[in-house]
């Protein structure tokens, strides 16, 4: 029974266990009890009054930018889609909680970074954990080489073109 319903008989299974999976249960506090009803051989018996409680999932910080490699600093953004709600992160790969760093803005990376982020929000449980790498390669900031040959091969001393 679910808050004094019965919601469905579930037959045993091996082993003398129920298993009931309740969807659809509002967002609240909900009283539980399993019963049996007994059988020839064994008394009725319940469990007693569990209770159970419901509550929203706060959403995934998400990153409008994927990660990737840069050769630039690069600014990113994070954002969930629960009203309210308060992302904490950190740039290092460690788990964020509560007391990290409170995302406040594009947060502007100028090395290789990891970041992860989680979104909070009071009386909700707390996001799952979203993940994202910046890589910055400062070997492929674009440069200009000089290459010259000793040699023409044009028997006119015509021009060269160099081709990569």
């Amino acid at each position: 029974m679910v808050d004094g319903v019965t919601v469905k008989s579930v037959p045993l299974g091996f082993g003398g266990y129920a298993v009931y999976y309740a969807t659809g249960l509002s967002v609240a506090s909900h009283s539980v009890v399993a019963s049996y009803r007994g059988s020839a051989l064994n008394e009725p018996s319940d469990s007693g009054v569990t209770t159970v409680s419901v509550s929203r999932v706060v959403a995934t910080p998400t990153f409008p930018q994927p990660g990737g490699s840069y050769n630039l600093p690069v600014k990113v953004v994070l954002k969930t889609a629960t009203p309210g709600a308060i992302i904490h992160y950190t740039t290092n790969g460690a788990l964020p909680t509560a007391s990290s760093a409170t995302y406040t803005g594009p947060i502007t990376l100028s090395t290789t970074s990891t970041i992860k982020a989680i979104a909070v929000k009071s009386g909700e449980t707390t996001s799952a954990v979203a993940t994202a790498i910046d890589s910055i390669v400062t070997s492929a900031v674009p440069t200009a080489t000089e290459i010259t040959s000793e040699f023409n091969p044009s028997a006119l001393n015509e021009s060269v073109e160099f081709h990569t």
